[in-house]
């Protein structure tokens, strides 16, 4: 690989690190091409040179659907009339904001200010003749304009326009086709007839044919760019037009075979205009390869220096590409100066923390504490006094921020007044000049017990108290903040762990309205709906969980609870159900499970702040103990490594953890994103409690901190921790709080504040488009809540056929579902579209009438996404119908490789042995189309899962209560990490064709139904080698905590189950019989052999 590294004479770059910024603004707003990507990252690279203050003119966006395509000629007739109904409804919308649109187009003039330079990523609508005027004055005065790739399609019609670009996409004949003649050297007219066009997205060369020229002064001769669409047949008028650089049109790549002009400059009166048909990003691209190259990054940014002042100081990048190899750097990352970075020795937050390591920092000293994933900033959105222990953060559909205080929790190291005091507020917060920042607190509501749940509805604000499952909605009238009207939405009053004898811990949060319409919360006692008006309570199966709830673009729910990072997101727990119904001895806990979503690994973090919550030391590595705050991200304002990634805090050891979602073997698992050692977010303040993440309106992700000392309630706060707390005076650190703002380098905030609540039902249906979740969630619920909903059926029914994007259509099913509203057309539509999301859903949809559509599904039994079929087997599964076992069985059949698919056939066939599929499992006849190399997996995994129909334990009516309890979790234990060895019935699994056993029996053992102090210690440190004399095909038992299970009772429930199970010993192993063994052998290291065992005393 050959690099360019390019002295810069020591006066020019002294200039450049001292000058003025040069004032920039980008137009956008309007293009065929992702505009808001690449905005972002145009802004990114400029911001990054350090060298231009840039401001950002969006143009007035239209209130309509985008992306319309008329339906094919051979559509259905139906389909075509539909189109035509669509389109009308539509155009009578569009006639209603037409006036308010003229006068928005009227109004915008973007050339009006003090800018040097404007770069153009617009191609849309044809801008008014006055600003037209403006913008030909602009750069005949001396103003440099900048066109990046697309921009150049644009106002093909605008004389003026043509002659200030020189050559743009136009049709052919339009002037004259301009190329580059290699052998000459020179540029050339070449043919009459041909239009703009470019071929196939790939890498290539390009050339630079004015060295001299002050932006390619330096710039190696040749050099690799990205993968870009290279445009050929450029025409125009190309008066006073000189090419810069061209690149050779591969005819392989569907090119000309010609150099066509890549980089060009136009003089225009006093005026420098630059054209870079570089930097495509498209809808839905997931590669940043054309505008993250180093060398675009560079060639545009000196060209906005250049045509903002007519020279170029901006140095040229170490990591430019060589002639051969492309260079990649997000645009933070490029070297175009030196950091100033603060030193470790400037820092008021170390100088506090080392004299006190418990002492209180400002919101600014607080930020120094703070480690971030490269790439991220943090940035103070608010902070007491505006809010005081704040513990939950969410927004209206005007952007108004809500923010639910506790701040009665734990006010002295006794906990008085927690749940007397009644001063909790939600507090209604307004950023007023788009700045990030709060500018304006109302305490919206007062004198509440603990509030921990908010739910934005339309106008009215719904809320949850501490120790009731009311629901109470308020709402402010007169427009000052403040809450003036209530109604009761929901009365239950205490009613279960919901009441005043349990912890604020252990009570619901959540309150989330989900994709589906059903609103959720977090111990899933009930779910409810309100999209008719009235508050409607459905019977759930519980579930243990605590802070924090959320959901991916698809409606999947992520549970969480303190030591388990996430819990129940493989499927929707209402599937159980059907284990209830099918079941005659019913397991406890979760009848079956693929086990963990992540490796044991996984839940230990590494922290910075090493003292500790109860005094002293303690470890940088530790495990999560309280898991909460939970956030999937589901925007387009970070980087697409983070799209779809969850987010969850634990406040006890100061981090926010990122993982990606992954569905290996279509298994859900978490894989940390930070490498070994790193966090997304972390802190070196004991009073930093991350406790709820959340992503806003803007495209960024919130972290609420509750910045206080003590966090952990009463109950479980001894006699020890209060000294503790009284000594350091952490229990005085109370009636603080902090909310961050969490923003990529490269991407701008989405600056547009929402004004739902003030848009018509039919503005609201656009917004079902927007790439950022909230925007979708929150107009799909709107409209439900609207009294004129139906009048907007054409426009959801319109975009969801005759649009493209999958999740836009899907919010349109989902809104149509929520009014009761599809024809029979439309879900046979979504069942065969070609969009899995789409086919999904609409089986979701389908579900509850189940028995009356059974035959709409039918056509989908041979479904090839495995996704679909688990979700279809899950749906068939709720009903008792031979169709359904039938479709359950060859879906099955078809996708036998996926864990997804096995567990949702062991719900639905819940202990239905007798089936055919069944039984070819049983005789491994099912495996014989599997490849030889996956076969043996395959089998096992099978016969794990379906051993869970083993499960369920018999005991004597006088049997001892918690012995029980102990018993019944270590069977679910052992049925999610035992089976695969051991087998459901405790036998050993027998190596499929060979005599061989994968590992002992445990029904006869000695060691198992004996001595448990013979037994336990092989859990601590594994077991290999030969047992009785006999060698097992697995070698080797692994420790329990390969399997995350290290907990002392977590073991002794396993061990109590073992022994239980098929010996009947009547007396549990006790946690402190397994604690004080694990003491006793501490300093070994190695397995155990089965002679050591039979040794110990």
């Amino acid at each position: 690989m050959k690099l360019s590294f390019i002295a810069i004479p020591i006066l020019t770059l002294l200039s450049f690190l001292h000058g003025e910024k040069i004032p920039v603004l980008i137009i956008d707003g309007q293009n065929n091409h992702d505009w808001i990507s690449t905005t972002d990252s145009l802004h990114a690279t400029l911001k990054a040179t350090q060298r231009f203050a840039v401001e950002i003119e969006t143009a007035p966006q239209t209130k309509s659907i985008k992306g319309i395509r008329a339906p094919k000629s051979d559509a259905p007739d139906y389909i075509k009339e539909a189109y035509k109904s669509f389109r009308k409804v539509q155009q009578e919308a569009e006639n209603k904001n037409k006036v308010s649109e003229g006068a928005e187009w009227e109004k915008w003039n973007p050339f009006q200010g003090k800018h040097q330079a404007i770069v153009l990523n617009y191609n849309g609508r044809e801008w008014t003749q006055e600003t037209k005027e403006a913008a030909v004055k602009f750069v005949k005065e001396g103003g440099g304009l900048v066109l990046v790739h697309a921009a150049n399609n644009a106002f093909r019609n605008w004389d003026a326009y043509n002659e200030m670009i020189g050559l743009g996409w136009r049709p052919a004949k339009f002037g004259d086709c301009i190329k580059w003649e290699a052998l000459k050297n020179k540029a050339y007219v070449a043919c009459v007839d041909c239009a703009s066009g470019h071929g196939s997205r790939h890498p290539f060369q390009v050339t630079v044919r004015q060295s001299d020229h002050p932006i390619m002064q330096g710039i190696p001769a040749q050099w690799m760019h990205g993968k870009d669409e290279l445009y050929h047949n450029m025409r125009g008028p190309a008066k006073n037009l000189t090419i810069l650089s061209s690149a050779y049109s591969d005819p392989k790549q569907r090119g000309t075979g010609e150099h066509e002009p890549i980089t060009y400059e136009v003089k225009y009166g006093k005026g420098r205009v630059i054209i870079t048909t570089m930097g495509h990003f498209w809808n839905g691209q997931t590669d940043w390869d054309g505008l993250h190259c180093v060398g675009f990054q560079t060639i545009f940014a000196r060209s906005v220096e250049y045509a903002a002042i007519g020279k170029v100081s901006l140095p040229i990048p170490k990591e430019f590409p060589g002639t051969d190899q492309v260079s990649f750097l997000e645009p933070h990352l490029v070297s175009w100066t030196s950091s100033q970075e603060r030193s470790e020795s400037e820092s008021t937050a170390k100088d506090k923390k080392t004299q006190n390591p418990y002492a209180i920092l400002t919101p600014e000293e607080e930020l120094e504490t703070f480690e971030l994933a490269p790439g991220y900033v943090a940035e103070l959105v608010a902070a007491e006094p505006q809010v005081q222990e704040p513990v939950l953060t969410v927004w209206d559909g005007n952007g108004a921020m809500y923010v639910a205080e506790m701040r009665s929790y734990m006010q002295d190291e006794n906990g008085t007044g927690t749940k007397t005091l009644r001063n909790g507020r939600i507090k209604r917060l307004v950023d007023l000049d788009g700045d990030g920042r709060m500018d304006k607190s109302t305490i919206f509501i007062d004198n509440l017990n603990l509030p921990r749940i908010i739910l934005p509805l339309d106008d009215w604000i719904a809320v949850r108290e501490t120790d009731t499952m009311d629901v109470v909605a308020y709402r402010d009238t007169d427009g000052d903040g403040i809450a003036d009207e209530s109604k009761m939405l929901y009365e239950r009053g205490p009613y279960s762990r919901n009441g005043p004898k349990t912890s604020v811990e252990h009570q619901d949060s959540g309150m989330l309205w989900n994709v589906d319409n059903q609103i959720y919360i977090t111990y899933n006692m009930e779910r409810y709906q309100f999209t008719d008006g009235t508050w409607r309570a459905e019977k759930q199966l519980a579930h243990w969980t605590q802070w924090g709830l959320t959901h991916d673009d698809y409606g999947k729910l992520f549970w969480i609870d303190n030591t388990s990072p996430l819990k129940s997101a493989q499927f929707h727990p209402k599937y159980w159900r059907t284990v209830h119904r099918l079941a005659k001895n019913l397991p406890a806990g979760d009848p079956v499970s693929l086990g963990k979503s992540y490796e044991p690994a996984f839940t230990k973090a590494t922290s910075i702040c090493l003292t500790g919550d109860r005094g002293g030391q303690v470890s940088a590595i530790r495990g999560f103990t309280s898991a909460c705050g939970q956030s999937i991200y589901r925007g387009n304002k970070f980087p697409y490594d983070s799209r779809g990634a969850y987010f969850f805090c634990d406040p006890t050891i100061h981090v926010v953890r990122r993982a990606y979602v992954e569905y290996p073997d279509g298994k859900l698992m978490l894989r940390k994103a930070e490498p070994e050692g790193m966090e997304f977010l972390r802190s070196s303040d004991f009073n930093s409690r991350f406790i709820n993440t959340a992503v806003g309106p803007d495209g960024c992700l919130y972290v609420t901190d509750m910045y206080r000392g003590i966090i952990q309630d009463a109950p479980w706060y001894n006699e020890g921790n209060r000294e503790f707390a009284r000594q350091t005076g952490v229990n005085k650190h109370i009636q603080m709080g902090r909310i961050w703002r969490i923003r990529h380098k490269d991407h701008q905030p989405l600056m547009k504040r929402p004004q739902m609540l003030e848009e018509s039902t039919e503005e609201l249906v656009r917004h079902l488009q927007n790439p950022i979740g909230w925007w979708r969630d929150t107009a799909q619920k709107l409209i439900l809540l609207r009294e004129d909903r139906e009048e907007v059926i054409p426009l959801l029914e319109g975009l969801f056929r005759f649009t493209q994007s999958p999740l836009p259509r899907m919010h349109a099913l989902w809104t149509l579902d929520g009014m009761k509203a599809f024809s029979p057309e439309i879900k046979k539509e979504a069942l065969a579209d070609r969009s899995p999301i789409l086919r999904r859903a609409m089986i979701q949809m389908i579900e509850p009438d189940l028995t009356k559509e059974i035959d709409l599904l039918l056509p989908l039994e041979k479904e090839r996404d495995p996704r679909v079929a688990e979700q279809l087997i899950f749906t068939l599964g709720t009903i008792d119908d031979p169709e359904a076992e039938k479709m359950i069985q060859s879906l099955a059949s078809n996708h036998l490789a996926d864990q997804g698919v096995m567990l949702a056939t062991a719900v639905s066939l819940w202990g239905k042995r007798d089936l055919p599929f069944v039984k070819e499992v049983k005789s491994k006849k099912a495996f014989e189309k599997i490849s030889k190399e996956q076969r043996g997996a395959v089998t096992m995994a099978w016969d794990r899962i379906l051993s869970s129909w083993d499960r369920g334990m018999n005991f004597a009516k006088d049997f001892d209560t918690t012995q029980k309890k102990m018993i019944q979790s270590g069977e679910k234990l052992y049925f999610e990490h035992c089976t695969s060895c051991h087998g459901a019935n405790g036998k050993g699994v027998q190596v499929p064709g060979t005599d061989q056993y994968l590992a002992p029996s445990l029904v006869d053992s000695k060691r198992v139904h004996g001595d448990p102090e013979k037994l336990i210690p092989l859990f601590f440190h594994g077991m290999m080698g030969p047992i009785e004399g006999k060698n097992y095909s697995a070698g080797y038992m692994a420790p329990a905590k390969v399997f995350g299970i290290e907990r002392e009772d977590r073991l002794a429930e396993l061990i109590s189950y073992i022994r239980y199970a098929w010996g009947k010993e009547g007396d549990c192993v006790e946690k402190d019989l397994v604690s004080q063994i694990k003491r006793k052998h501490q300093a070994r290291t190695s397995p155990w052999t089965d002679e050591e065992l039979k040794s110990l005393k």
